[in-house]
């Protein structure tokens, strides 16, 4: 709760308070344990209803878009196993056609979170949440091609596997080598023609990015042409360090001799080229807490998962690194960065000001639980029990006394309250008996007064029936 909540809360429990002592007294006591019974019913149902509000679930929209539907079924398993285990936030997935929908629906506010290579759409104000796979950029030829370096594909037309999504990869290659001069030309090539496209030399070169993995490496092994006059090659990036300096979505990479093909070696030996980043990325207005919350759910998904898919053990934390490339191009979420540096707040780092205006707004209620127990205890004889209460009503027994022998007996009635009321004295703290003893003289000054004026009452009616019996007496 923010400091303006924590203050409306006081302020509402001041209302309260004040209703209380407004109708303090005027009520029977039955009522007044009904008002406060009713008050603290509230009170718990409202306590009850703000914990379940602020430990309720965070849902976040997730879209995801791939050619054959693997980063949507990868979220859609992470989703699943976070509700599972009770993670406190939960993904809700939209699947787009193409990854530049999917760019352009996160970019449009419509989702808060997205998976998605680092160098597709305007994504300049995302940040990582975590590091979900890198693809790498294979740059292939047939068995049997004479090609063997960027600058051999001159006068060359190369195939582009999903060329909409590596556009900015083809315009990147091009600067870098300047292929627009060298006559290269890169045409569109769906995945299933690639073999028939090389079989009809439509092509002589293949561009593709893909995730290493058994998967995709089947099936691209699939598409390269077989025969026996030797095997495919792969042309090396030997400007994929500048590359990625310049581009900071891309990395260097040095892919391992025989990642493709086995026997023979392809490639035969560690071979320079690049590697794109697939991400996690959440929206800049994510909170803090929320995205170190998100980040331990998905790394604990994986963790259930990692046996399930090869893919999924791809998922790793982005490297918080300061001074590396992509961390410059898109920053770690701050409450991702804390979860996987260790350094997330502590209970009292996180909650100091919550517990320090808690424990002012519980005095309080201590203060008003007290006062609400003393309100339903509230004596109503209290006040008939008082000694000022007690004189007073002898007030009338005075005026309607017929003889000095019943004054003198109320007098030893008011002896005996003024005895028991010095003995034990009343209230709570000397103000209070202070105030009591004060009313209780100002009763007797008047009660005092009342007695001497009915003492000369009964004197004067007792002459004048002395004077009327004599008078009698003589006319007789």
């Amino acid at each position: 709760m923010s400091d303006r909540d924590w203050q409306a809360a006081a302020v509402g429990a001041g209302i309260v308070g004040v209703l209380i002592a407004i109708i303090a007294g005027r009520v029977p006591r039955r009522m007044r344990v009904l008002v406060v019974v009713s008050l603290t019913a509230l009170a718990t149902a409202a306590g009850i209803f703000a914990y379940r509000f602020i430990t309720r679930p965070v849902t976040l929209t997730v879209v995801a878009a791939s050619l054959d539907n693997d980063a949507p079924r990868l979220m859609s398993a992470i989703a699943k196993r976070m509700a599972t285990n009770g993670a406190r936030v939960r993904l809700k997935l939209i699947e787009q056609d193409s990854p530049q929908k999917a760019a352009e629906t996160f970019g449009a506010g419509k989702a808060d979170l997205i998976v998605t290579r680092a160098d597709v759409g305007d994504l300049s104000g995302a940040q990582v949440i975590v590091s979900v796979t890198r693809a790498v950029v294979f740059l292939i030829t047939p068995p049997g091609s004479p090609i063997s370096s960027v600058a051999g594909l001159r006068d060359k037309t190369v195939g582009v596997v999903l060329s909409d999504v590596n556009k900015r990869l083809v315009d990147t290659l091009s600067r870098e080598y300047d292929l627009a001069r060298s006559h290269v030309k890169f045409v569109d090539v769906p995945p299933n023609d690639v073999p028939l496209a090389f079989k009809r030399h439509r092509i002589e070169a293949l561009l593709v990015a893909m995730p290493l993995s058994p998967k995709y490496l089947a099936r691209l092994r699939t598409a390269i042409p077989k025969t026996r006059s030797g095997a495919p090659g792969l042309i090396a990036i030997d400007s994929a360090g500048a590359i990625a300096a310049s581009t900071l979505f891309y990395e260097s990479y040095d892919l391992p001799a025989g990642t493709l093909l086995g026997s023979p070696a392809v490639p035969d030996d560690d071979l320079t080229t690049l590697r794109i980043p697939y991400y996690l990325l959440a929206n800049s207005k994510l909170s803090d807490t929320v995205g170190a919350a998100l980040a331990k759910a998905v790394m604990d998904a994986r963790r259930d998962l990692i046996r399930d898919d090869p893919l999924i053990s791809q998922i790793s934390a982005p490297n918080t690194d300061k001074d590396t490339p992509e961390d410059l191009y898109f920053p770690i979420q701050p409450g991702a960065a804390a979860y996987f540096d260790g350094s997330e707040e502590s209970f009292f780092d996180k909650y100091s000001d919550a517990l320090f205006y808690g424990s002012m707004v519980l005095g309080f209620l201590a203060s008003l639980a007290t006062a609400a127990w003393k309100y339903m205890m509230m004596d109503e004889e209290a006040a008939s029990r008082r000694a000022s209460t007690r004189l007073w009503s002898i007030l009338a027994d005075i005026r309607q006394a017929q003889s000095d022998e019943e004054l003198s007996r109320i007098e030893d009635r008011i002896d005996e309250i003024v005895q028991a009321e010095l003995e034990n004295p009343p209230g709570d703290d000397d103000a209070e008996r202070q105030r009591l003893f004060d009313a209780m003289q100002l009763v007797l000054r008047r009660l005092e007064h009342a007695q001497d004026v009915r003492r000369r009452e009964i004197a004067f009616e007792s002459q004048a029936s002395s004077k009327g019996a004599a008078r009698q007496s003589e006319s007789i």
